[in-house]
Order: C-alpha cells, then structure tokens, then sequence
C-alpha cells in the first residue's frame, strides 16, 4: 500500500490542466476507456507508458484527461490503476495474465475506500493458456466485492467453470442483470440452472445462441424463462451463430477461414415454449443464410412463424445473400403498417451482389429509424450503390452507419461521396441524429493542392442537419495507394507518422472550425475514428506472414494530442488483432456498443451533452 498512497499524494500536487479533481464529479455518465495493447497478447515491442516512472505516466494522464473523466476505468495494465483516481469504477476489465490477488485486492480496497462501486466485472482471458488464471481470478474477484453490488458480469471461458464460481454468482445475483459466460460447454449451462434457478433471477436480458442446442439446452432456457419471464425486457436469438473462425495470415491481405463449420439447429420447441408467455424476439440476428441448403432455409422458415413481428424492433441480416424467405417475411411485414422494423443491419459477404441485395431488402421496408449499411459499398470507387436507396426510410432515420464493403485490402481505392448524394441526403434525412460515413484518406499531395475544399463542401452540407449529435468519419490512412513503409526502414515510418498526423491536424481543426462557424452549437457531440493503428489486421501484414509492429501506443497518444489541440475531449480504445475472433473491425466499430479499432471519441469544445446519443 505504501506504492499507492505515494501515487495518490503526487496526484494531489499535480497542476491539473482542468481545474477539477474527479472527487467532486460523483454521478458523471460513462468515460474514457483507455487499455494497453503491450499487456494484452501482443507483440508490440514498442515505447508504452508502462517504460515511465508512475509520476510522469500521472502527469500525462493529468495532462490528457480531467480526473472526471477515469469515472468509467477499463484498464487492463496494474501499473496504470495505481496512477488513476479510483472514485467511481462504473466497470472495471481485467486481463487476467498480469495479476495477482494482491494487486486486485488492493484496486477493490481502493475503490471502496473511495466510495466507488464495481458495477460491471469483466475478466477477460486473452490466451486458451490462461483460462485456470481467469477462473481463479473470477472467484477472487466475486468474493471481494461487496454482495449485491455486482450489476453485470462477463467471463468468457471455453473449458468450462466449476462449481464454486457458480455459488459465488448465485450470491452475488441480488441485482445482477447481465451474465456473460461464453461459449462454454453444456454442462456449464446445467451447472448454471441449478445454482440460479432457486433463487430468482433479476435477469431482463436473454440471448439465446443456435450452437450447441439439443433437448437439455431448451429445458435449461425453459426453466429459466419460467422464473425470469415477468421481468424480461430484451430477448434476442441467434438463428445461427457464428461457427470458430481464425485468421489464415498465409494470405495477403490475410483471410478468414472456417475451421469448424458444425453447427446445430435451434429448436423450435423453445420458441413457441416462449410464445406461451407472449415473449418474442426483440432482436433476431441472422447470420450465414448464404448457401444452398433447404434443411436450413426449411428451418428458417419454421421458427418465423413464431416470431411477432409486432414486438420485432430489430433485425440484423449477417451475409444472408440468398435467403429469399427473409425478403419475403420484410415483405409481409410491410404490408401492415401496424408491423414495423427499426432497425436493421446489412452485412452481405459478395461484395458482387450486396447492392443489389441492399436495395432489397430496403425496399421491402419502411420506417426504419435505425439503419447500418456497414459491408454495403455505398462510396466505394465503382459507386454502385447509391444513398438514395434508403429513400423509403428518409423521414424517420435517425441513425446512419454507413461503411465501404467488404473485401478490402490494403490497396483498396476509396472516392469522396458525389456531392449530389451528400445533398439529398442533408435534404431528406432531416432527422439524423448519427451519422457515420467513410471518407478517403487525404493525401499530403493532395491536401496542399486544395483537395479539401471537396471535403469542406460536404461537411458544410452535413452541419445543416438540426439534430446531428454524432458525425463520424471513417478513413484508411494506409490505402487508397499509399504503400505501408517496410518494417526495417524507420526513417519512412517515422515519416509515414508524421504525415499522418499531419492530415489528421487538418481534417481536426477544419471541422472543429467548420461545425462552430456553421452551427454555433457547443454542446454537440462529434466523433472523428480513424483505422491508422498497427492492430488492424489487415495493414500489419506483410505477404510472407510477417507481423508489423510499427504502429502503437505512442502514435495513439499523439493522435490524442492533436485532437485535444483542437478542443476535442479523446477516448481512446484499443484491441488488439487476436482478440478479433470472427470478424473484421468494421463491422463492430460503426456499432455504438463495441471497442473494435481506435476509436477517437470526440466531444467538442465545451459541456458535455445532457443526453447520450
């Protein structure tokens, strides 16, 4: 302890750059997620702050962020928890490789002598290796924090959990809402019913997988509903879950190939079970629909029938090319105005059909205010699909994600968006409150010779929207022909950064400048996310299989400098490639919920929304 309180008396001389110490902000919404790729299965061999001495890395901390703003700490280095105020642990993740009992006994003393509440526990095991340290630091973990503290727990093991970590969760389950154990065996979920089920669960969320179901699994979930189904607030199935992928690096760019392709069916037994206490699906993710196979699409099919599309309020499609009967399920439930679909997501792995695909399925809806075009190329070099497809949702769209499609490498062209696209969709789509759309990367070249008057064209079209609160501008430092430097050569990678940063400063200060000259608004909330990290697998790959390591924490930081240069409040997030199970970052990061790539949350120039978009 004597370590700590030496931290904490430094950090009460520091100059902070705010004026504001984090004890006089006790009810502050969710903050800052800062981890540390060089603790986390990486090979980053590069500078972090773990080489400083704890008071310079709390001086840097004091310099980038107001001590507010650690109210929500995700930190995944112990070094690093002792430089941090610990007054308010909304959620605190664990990478379970670096600790030790003592150290995270010491961070819950700390935050209970703070007054602050571990409401979220996630223990995170980056390593199949470390699956028994996850187990033990998981009952470590639930046996010192206070009961009826826990609200949301997640521990993703795949060898299974044992008794005793069951026991601990049923006595902490007083307001525990969320239980998040992955993919584990079977007898894991048998050994969960027996330790929850006698007292009553406060669950209000439930997502049912399609993989490893048979007879048992749906006597569990039945059972479960049984006590829960009062309270049950969000039900979401998976009509077919993601099968094992992992990343073939003998591939450039590298590819995902399917190691295990077995997957079960869903029974339809536990669905109309569910229909006997009017519970149906709120969320339905449909994934991997693409083949030939009419087992599947009989199966498909069947359990439609028991959803409601009336209590259906979002539908993601997930490379669903061929299933016609989805198109016609969208299409019955547009005949009815009293059927309604919000949301929608649209994911197809034939970069050939997904516009055609697209426009189908948007024409056999209506209505949508939610709307996540993240594989469809809309501003792709060949502009073969338009924005104006979303014409029939134009009135009630409220949050636009749109991406660049799939299939992309490091080379991948990337155009700017006709402007007559940006004008209707300023015109029409009056409603938007998000709005995530890709831009090219600018070329130094290219900026110097006035190529951002285009980008300020379109910019200025997007700040007439009244009720925009999140803009987010997706870009690719490292294509549209620009070659990553080899690794040997530091004198061009050192130069690639500092050209980088260079376009980042222009686009930063020219919508800093921009959205105030135009909108006069200080209180919105601006994104700027930017894939310029080293851990993106598809730019960290040479076509022998080599592994880049040039990109890290030192280039995130300065990232975060020039951001903050320009009044913008940083988030940085990071994780690293292996921990990518089955899909590429770009359809995680255009998603509110996810930590997928570096991600600049920006919030500009003043007081912080009243209200989280």
């Amino acid at each position: 302890m004597a370590d700590f309180e030496l931290n904490q008396a430094l950090l009460q001389e520091l100059p902070y750059r705010h004026g504001h110490r984090s004890s006089a902000h006790q009810d502050l919404p969710l903050q800052p997620t800062i981890s540390d790729p060089a603790l986390s299965g990486s090979e980053n061999k590069g500078a972090t702050l773990l080489n400083l001495p704890p008071e310079l890395q709390a001086a840097i901390f004091s310099w980038l962020f107001r001590p507010a703003d650690l109210a929500r700490v995700c930190l995944v280095s112990k070094q690093l928890f002792d430089v941090v105020t610990p007054q308010l642990y909304h959620s605190l993740y664990l990478n379970v490789d670096r600790w030790s009992r003592e150290h995270l006994e010491s961070v819950l003393t700390r935050g209970h002598r703070g007054h602050a509440y571990i409401r979220n526990l996630d223990i995170d095991s980056v390593e199949l290796k470390s699956e028994r340290r996850a187990l033990k630091v998981a009952k470590d973990a639930l046996q010192m924090i206070p009961r009826g503290q826990l609200q949301a727990f997640r521990c993703p093991l795949e060898t299974g959990i044992d008794n005793d970590l069951l026991i601990l969760l049923a006595a902490n389950q007083r307001n525990l809402s969320f239980i998040g154990l992955g993919p584990i065996l079977p007898e894991a979920f048998y050994s969960l019913m027996e330790c929850l089920l006698p007292w009553p669960p406060n669950i209000s969320t439930i997502v049912i997988p399609w993989k490893l179901f048979n007879d048992e699994d749906v006597q569990f979930y039945q059972r479960l509903i049984e006590r829960s189904h009062h309270r049950l607030k969000a039900l979401t199935v998976r009509a077919h879950d993601f099968p094992p992928l992992r990343w073939d690096y003998s591939q450039d760019p590298p590819a995902l190939s399917d190691v295990d392709g077995d997957t079960e069916m869903l029974a339809c037994s536990l669905l109309h079970h569910l229909s006997y206490y009017s519970i149906y699906p709120r969320t339905l993710q449909l994934h991997d629909l693409n083949l030939q196979n009419q087992d599947l699409a009989g199966v498909t099919e069947t359990w439609l029938m028991y959803v409601d599309f009336t209590k259906l309020q979002t539908m993601q499609i997930w490379n669903c090319d061929n299933a016609d009967v989805l198109l016609e399920a969208l299409e019955k439930m547009a005949q009815h105005q009293r059927l309604r679909l919000h949301g929608l997501v649209l994911s197809f792995e034939e970069a050939e059909q997904a516009p055609q695909r697209a426009q189908q399925y948007l024409a056999a809806t209506s209505g949508l205010s939610y709307l996540n075009l993240c594989y469809v190329p809309t501003f792709s070099a060949n502009q073969s699909f338009s924005v104006r497809s979303i014409a029939p949702h134009a009135s009630t769209i409220r949050d636009l994600f749109i991406g660049i499609g799939s299939n992309i490498t490091r080379n991948t062209p990337l155009s700017l968006p006709r402007l007559s696209d940006i004008e209707w969709l300023a015109s029409n789509c009056t409603k938007l409150r998000q709005l995530a759309i890709p831009l090219p990367p600018l070329n130094t070249d290219d900026a110097l010779a006035g190529r951002w008057g285009e980008y300020e064209e379109i910019l200025a079209l997007l700040a007439t929207l009244p009720h925009l609160k999140v803009f987010r501008i997706l870009t690719w430092p490292y294509i549209a022909g620009r070659p990553l430097p080899p690794r040997d050569n530091c004198g061009a990678q050192d130069a690639f950064k500092v050209r980088y940063l260079h376009e980042l400063r222009i686009i930063a200060s020219s919508i800093a400048r921009l959205f105030t000259r135009l909108r006069g608004d200080h209180g919105r909330r601006l994104s700027v996310i930017t894939f310029g990290h080293a851990e993106y697998p598809h730019y960290i790959y040479h076509g022998n299989g080599e592994r880049i390591q040039s990109f890290g924490t030192p280039l995130t930081f300065k990232i975060t400098r020039v951001m903050s240069e320009f009044g913008f409040r940083t988030k940085v997030r990071q994780i690293p490639a292996d921990q990518m199970e089955y899909e590429e970052p770009i359809a995680y990061v255009v998603d509110e919920d996810t930590d997928q790539g570096l991600s600049l949350e920006a919030y500009s120039w003043g007081s912080r929304p009243s209200e989280s978009p």
